[in-house]
């Protein structure tokens, strides 16, 4: 997920590309799935795009409403 400002569009357009061409699917704006570990992926990318604290976050769920479909996509 992440929250990087209007004034920072072309970084945070960047990210959602990225994010994507990893595989990742986008479920909402600026949230975004992957089935697996991406943590370090994700602080590379924050560390390389000078990310402030709170502009691009990690959580691990235990319960995805949805997930049967998202598990489908990704073929698990």
């Amino acid at each position: 997920m992440f929250d990087i400002p209007e004034t920072r569009k072309t970084v945070r357009d960047l990210i959602r590309w990225k994010l994507k061409r990893a595989g990742f699917v986008t479920i909402q704006k600026s949230v975004a799935v992957y089935p697996y570990p991406c943590h370090e992926l994700i602080i590379n990318l924050r560390n390389y795009h000078n990310l402030r604290p709170g502009e691009l976050y990690v959580f691990e769920a235990k319960v995805l409403e949805g997930a049967e479909v998202l598990k489908k996509y990704f073929k698990l």
